[in-house]
C-alpha cells in the first residue's frame, strides 16, 4: 500500500496546490451570483418543506381524516355514527355494544 501512495504523492507537487478552493461572493460573475441565489432559495424551500413541514402535514392528515369522516357521517347522513369504518345508525346497530 505504501508503494501506491508514494506514486500518487510523487505525481502531485505541493507547491502547485492552492490553499483554498472555493468561490467567494466577490469573485462570482453576475450570472453566477444570480444562479447561486436561485439555488439557495430552492434549497431552502426543499429542506424546509421536505424535512420539516411535510412530516407534520402527514401526521395532521392522518389524525384529521377519521375525524372528518365521522363529521360527514354525523351531519350529512342524519345522525349516523362511524362504527368500524361504516356509517351506521346507532339505534339499529346489532354488533358489539357502544
Amino acid at each position: 500500500m505504501k508503494i501506491c501512495c508514494s506514486k500518487i504523492k510523487r505525481g502531485i507537487k505541493e507547491s502547485n496546490r492552492p490553499d483554498y478552493v472555493g468561490m467567494s461572493a466577490n469573485k462570482r460573475s453576475c450570472c453566477n451570483s444570480f444562479l447561486f441565489f436561485i439555488y439557495k432559495f430552492l434549497r431552502f424551500l426543499y429542506v424546509s418543506i421536505w424535512f420539516y413541514y411535510l412530516p407534520v402535514i402527514v401526521m395532521a392528515f392522518g389524525y384529521l381524516w377519521p375525524l372528518w369522516n365521522n363529521w360527514l357521517c354525523k351531519h350529512e347522513l342524519s345522525g349516523k355514527r362511524l362504527i368500524s369504518g361504516q356509517c351506521i345508525d346507532p339505534l339499529t346497530y346489532s354488533g358489539s355494544p357502544l
